[in-house]
């Protein structure tokens, strides 16, 4: 998949609409920005309860400000996923991330599946050093019920033991 994105406001706003000259958010107006993302996905049935699954996406961006960065963090399918995390805690210019889960269905009605995360996040602590690379690691379980043909209730539980935190 990849974007070409443009934004035509010509407006102060982030870094440079306080006194920290933060030169990742320009306010130049058709801003050109490229990006792009890669996706993987493989699953293996190991038993005819049991599948395991492995998932990666890597995405790299070019020319973006913060509102046309990647964002990544918490449980949102419209963002990637990391588990343990908060909804879009980090926005970066490029992330690998992984996603390993085991599904078991130890009941008809019910499904375990628990998870593991990584995620390598260039400047991800966002110092302005891009040689910097942060490794977050998200454990995550989840529950699905089934209650009937048609609805399901569905649980997350995540944690990540090395997120950064203010």
């Amino acid at each position: 998949e990849g974007r070409l994105r443009s934004r035509f406001v010509n407006q102060p706003w982030g870094g440079f609409a306080t006194s920290f000259n933060d030169q990742r958010n320009s306010s130049q107006d058709n801003l050109p920005s490229l990006q792009t993302m890669l996706f993987l996905e493989g699953t293996a049935r190991l038993h005819q309860r049991l599948t395991l699954s492995l998932d990666a996406t890597a995405a790299f961006g070019w020319f973006a400000d913060d509102i046309q960065r990647f964002k990544v963090g918490g449980d949102n399918e419209y963002i990637p996923m990391l588990s343990g995390t908060y909804f879009a805690e980090f926005v970066v210019d490029a992330f690998v991330l992984t996603h390993l889960r085991l599904q078991w269905l130890p009941l008809r009605w019910l499904r375990i599946t628990p998870q593991v995360d990584l995620a390598w996040l260039p400047d991800g602590l966002r110092q302005g050093k891009p040689d910097t690379l942060l490794l977050v690691v998200g454990l995550g379980l989840g529950l699905d019920f089934f209650l009937r043909d048609y609805m399901r209730i569905h649980v997350k539980f995540g944690y990540s033991p090395n997120a950064p935190r203010p």
